[in-house]
């Protein structure tokens, strides 16, 4: 899983999400890219030939009308069971939650909510997803600081 954050220039993010699917072609398979790409729908599939796992507006977080977060996925993942847009008390982006349900050859089990995709199955990988899950839950409340 990797966070990610693009530049607002056109045609310059284009061509940091080229470059940054490239590079995570080496890591083993799957593979989930997520973030604030800033660029609209078809753009980022088109130019990482991943799929998109999320089709829904992030902004401007008052009042979505585009997408430009995103969650994207190489190889083999469980089936996207869930899809939200929250919005949070800290950002003019909305947070873009991808609940995937099931099991995969190379994956662990994978049951919960998480912001952008899959849960590698390594220590580091399950504290960023249980923040990720009390963040989203905090934001739900209102609570978040």
């Amino acid at each position: 899983m990797s966070p990610t954050r693009l530049s607002f220039v056109p045609a310059w993010n284009g061509v940091q999400l080229r470059t940054l699917t490239g590079n995570l072609l080496h890591l083993p398979s799957p593979r989930v890219l997520l973030g604030d790409l800033n660029m609209p729908p078809p753009f980022p599939r088109v130019l990482s030939r991943w799929r998109s796992l999320a089709n829904v507006a992030t902004h401007p977080a008052w009042d979505p009308r585009i997408q430009l977060d995103h969650v994207l996925a190489s190889g083999e993942l469980p089936p996207v069971v869930a899809i939200e847009s929250l919005e949070l008390a800290v950002s003019d982006h909305r947070a873009l939650l991808v609940q995937l349900v099931g099991r995969c050859r190379h994956c662990s089990p994978l049951s919960a909510p998480l912001v952008g995709g899959s849960a590698a199955p390594s220590p580091a990988a399950s504290r960023h997803v249980a923040l990720i899950v009390r963040t989203i839950a905090d934001a739900r409340r209102g609570s978040i600081a």
